[in-house]
């Protein structure tokens, strides 16, 4: 397989099924919230992040292209940055928000008796268990068991933003100018649920909700380019051998003499036969055999569930 290239009719029916659903959905969400549903429709968000998956399939991107089987050999760095970072953004943001808005800070769980209830707290006091143990054992959930669960949930739409729509869109544009449109792109999807429900920052602040709007495409332009930075980190696998990545690099495939059509390609596993049938590329690497290196880790999902999504490249 070659390097990704953008197929615009892919990418167009992508973005209309996956932002037509999505937003269906959201207005259903809405109906649920007014009317009290609580588990309802957070049962039916949880659905919808399976939807840029959905919209992957039905644009007629194959999905094998994506790459599915974990691998952890050889990718320990980038696996415990991509597992433990959400932690540790976290912590800063709260460091420094609380360090300029002091009087939000909350110890006494007020605030979760308004999320949960006004016997949230008395109920955990009843189990041994006070406010600041609670945050205690969330934010020990966070570091532990959490990604491991969250990553079936955002495998739905990281199949679809950094498996489907990041590839295209920096096929098409430089790597830092699809950064940003990815972003945007992603932050855009979940703008009817902050304009409906005050999805993230309720609705109490001054510019709502075309403020929130723009400080969440902020966040998610962010969050994408560590997670694609964090996909391509751990790119061990050339372009011959179904990588994802116009842009992975890695180093150890040996003396590449090759002279690849990808403009910013640096890498080369091209000691396959059929590939050298379909290349029509007469010098090859000096290896023998395909790249050995274990597959990229993975996409970062920082969503405020911090889940982790392990890639192959492994030729399928």
């Amino acid at each position: 397989m070659q390097e990704e290239i953008f197929n615009k009719k892919q990418t167009f029916r992508y973005l209309i099924w996956t932002f037509g659903i999505a937003y269906l959905i959201q207005a259903a969400v809405a109906v649920m919230y007014a009317n009290g549903l609580t588990i309802a429709y957070q049962l039916v968000m949880m659905a919808m992040m399976f939807v840029p998956l959905l919209g992957t399939l039905l644009s007629g991107y194959k999905l094998r292209n994506i790459g599915w089987r974990p691998r952890f050999r050889g990718n320990l760095k980038p696996i415990l940055i991509a597992w433990l970072s959400p932690v540790v953004l976290t912590a800063i943001g709260a460091a420094v928000y609380f360090l300029l808005f002091p009087s939000h800070l909350d110890l006494s769980g007020n605030s979760l008796s308004s999320i949960a209830g006004v016997d949230a707290v008395a109920q955990l006091e009843a189990q041994g268990i006070s406010y600041p143990i609670y945050i205690l054992i969330t934010v020990a959930s966070s570091v532990t068991y959490a990604p491991a669960i969250n990553i079936f949930l955002a495998v739905g739409e990281e199949a679809g933003w950094r498996g489907f729509l990041y590839p295209q869109l920096k096929a098409k544009f430089s790597k830092r100018t699809a950064w940003i449109i990815g972003g945007v792109i992603w932050g855009m999807w979940h703008w009817p649920l902050i304009g409906l429900i005050g999805y993230e920052y309720g609705s109490d602040y001054f510019g709502f909700p075309a403020l929130g709007m723009l400080a969440f495409c902020v966040i998610t332009v962010a969050l994408g380019i560590i997670s694609d930075w964090l996909q391509c980190r751990g790119n061990a696998s050339a372009y011959d051998y179904r990588t994802r990545y116009r842009n992975g690099k890695t180093a150890g495939l040996g003396s590449c003499r090759t002279a690849c059509r990808a403009a910013d390609c640096h890498i080369c596993g091209c000691s396959a036969p059929e590939m050298q049938k379909e290349r029509g590329i007469k010098k090859w690497c000096s290896q023998s055999k395909p790249p050995t290196a274990s597959a990229p880790p993975a996409v970062l999902k920082f969503h405020f569930e911090s889940a982790l999504i392990l890639n192959d490249r492994e030729r399928l």
